[in-house]
């Protein structure tokens, strides 16, 4: 009691407690306001992800992140068995989607769910009628998503996944917000949720490959136009890819194109191997019209399966119908490889990896 007295006596003591007990509160007052702008100012989210710019970091933050579906147990938007036509919005505009919805879907079954992206110049209900997804998902038992492009500097649709016609969009920030909705509305398994695209649709799922590791299992590509992202990729984790291209491609050359960018397919796949950490040489499966490379002994149960198709063309192997201006030529090799089959079976051999499981 008497050294406390003693001390409370002192005025220069005193006069230090309260210059410091300023300084504590002033810093204090500081910290709110910069939290209190970063939640209110125009990086706030739609459904709660980030929708700035991202120029910060690479995509680790809350868009990056596997989330449970809120959509589990709540009536389907659409009829079992149908596509319907969804609207949101993200990153400042309105975005299209159309959902299947399985036959037999069950409100409290939580699916997988595969996002399919469509080409340059193309349009999500063509890459559905071409690829045949929603019919698998009905006999499968999966959710499949086919997100709508925006149109491009070219007059195009497109996406931005790099290249001289991308579109001036954040389209990885339009799949998370995507996928966010989608979850809302439907009830989605967040270890099974996949991507697949074709030619520019397939640079994209590369994209997001580097970018949403974190929420989408596995990627598969057709065709795809591969630029290097900018930032480099870093995925955060070993990655399963798979990756389709004929060696006859004009649209989209297997070698890719270089004055341009533009990587080759055979380029895209090593890296691939290379980032996950695999064997440094593939297998080799050689049927009369493809030759199948498969990298193993990848880190984290990863692998990475390019197709090389001789004489393929710039389609969708197996697809139903050809894409717009591609008239009825198929060459064997494109006839007798079904790529939606392959997908699915790859996608179903590779969910999230339990170490790579992020809740909020």
């Amino acid at each position: 009691m008497a050294q406390r007295s003693r001390r409370g006596a002192d005025p220069a003591s005193s006069t230090r407690r309260k210059h410091t007990g300023e300084r504590i509160a002033a810093l204090g007052l500081l910290l709110c306001l910069c939290a209190a702008a970063l939640l209110s100012g125009p990086a706030r989210a739609h459904g709660g992800a980030v929708s700035a710019a991202r120029t910060t970091t690479p995509i680790t933050g809350l868009i990056n992140v596997r989330r449970p579906s809120p959509g589990c147990g709540r009536a389907a938007p659409f009829a079992p068995g149908t596509t319907g036509l969804a609207h949101m919005r993200s990153g400042g505009r309105t975005r299209d989607y159309w959902l299947h919805i399985p036959r037999g879907y069950r409100r409290a079954h939580a699916y997988p769910l595969a996002l399919v992206f469509h080409g340059h110049a193309n349009t999500a209900p063509h890459i559905e009628r071409a690829t045949g997804f929603s019919a698998l998902a009905d006999h499968s038992g999966f959710l499949a998503v086919y997100p709508q492009g925006v149109v491009g500097p070219d007059g195009y649709t497109g996406w931005a996944s790099g290249g001289p016609n991308k579109p001036a969009v954040d389209d990885v920030l339009f799949v998370s917000d995507l996928l966010t909705q989608v979850q809302a509305q439907v009830c989605v398994d967040p270890d099974r949720i996949f991507a697949a695209g074709f030619s520019n649709g397939g640079g994209l799922t590369s994209v997001l490959a580097c970018e949403l590791a974190g929420r989408i299992a596995a990627f598969a590509s057709v065709s795809g136009s591969y630029f290097a992202p900018q930032g480099g990729c870093h995925p955060g984790r070993p990655v399963a890819v798979l990756e389709f291209h004929g060696t006859a491609d004009r649209i989209v050359p297997y070698d890719g194109r270089p004055r341009i960018g533009e990587q080759g397919a055979w380029q895209w796949a090593t890296a691939w191997a290379v980032r996950d950490g695999c064997a440094a040489s593939p297998t080799q499966t050689t049927s009369a019209h493809a030759i199948r490379f498969e990298w193993t002994d990848c880190q984290g149960q990863a692998v990475v399966i390019h197709y090389r198709l001789a004489g393929g063309v710039h389609t969708w192997p197996g697809a139903l119908a050809m894409p717009q201006g591609f008239g009825p030529h198929r060459p064997a090799s494109d006839a007798a490889v079904n790529a939606t089959d392959l997908i699915w079976h790859f996608f179903a051999a590779h969910p999230l990896a339990v170490d790579a499981r992020r809740e909020f």
